[in-house]
């Protein structure tokens, strides 16, 4: 009986300091969750005051909130500023902060890489006739059966200081790499916009 009594005062702890962890791994998370929205918030409006208008925006975050450090994470937006005829990129996460505009007509073309290296045809294809047929999902799906997922966008311009400019999606800090249905979603929303605003010129 004492046996059972000593299992049970155990297992009543061990709930509790697992209640008491969890509380404080959600707090942690909703402050770091409040402190990047106040990033956001506080990067845009520094944009607004620099004229940029706010037409079309893409955003992908990293396990922001969930891995509790800043140097694992990653926060991108992609704005599209129809009425200067420029794209924005903001790395929300940079200190200092500094975006990249690109002018339309600067632009030249966009590109996709894998963890590994440069997505085959192959995999492009799959994820560009998954989104005619099927929107953004069908572009997701088609992106999936690859069976690689997108690390870094390429977008390629035509002034020859800055020929290049890369967003990189992946923490060069994190342990694991993993399929990530969002940052594919999100790579395949700036291509589209990319291609469209060239065919547009």
């Amino acid at each position: 009986m004492e046996i059972l009594i000593a299992i049970f005062i155990v297992a009543c702890l061990a709930v509790i300091y697992y209640w008491i962890f969890d509380a404080k791994q959600k707090e942690k998370q909703e402050l770091i969750k409040e402190q990047i929205n106040g990033l956001i918030e506080s990067h845009t409006n520094q944009l607004k005051s620099e004229g940029v208008n706010v037409d079309t925006v893409y955003t992908y975050q990293d396990n922001a909130f969930k891995q509790l450090d800043w140097s694992k994470a990653v926060a991108f937006r992609l704005i599209v500023d129809v009425a200067n005829r420029q794209i924005v990129i903001c790395n929300d996460l940079s200190n200092p902060f500094s975006p990249q505009k690109i002018p339309f007509e600067k632009i030249i073309n966009c590109e996709v890489l894998s963890k590994n290296g440069w997505l085959s045809r192959k995999g492009i294809s799959r994820a560009v006739v998954g989104g005619v047929i099927g929107g953004g999902a069908g572009a997701i799906i088609g992106a999936s059966s690859a069976q690689k997922s997108i690390a870094k966008i390429v977008i390629y311009t035509s002034d020859i200081t800055t020929p290049s400019v890369t967003i990189d999606l992946y923490a060069k800090k994190n342990d694991t790499w993993d399929f990530d249905n969002e940052r594919d979603a999100f790579a395949q929303q700036v291509c589209a916009s990319i291609k469209a605003i060239i065919a547009n010129q």
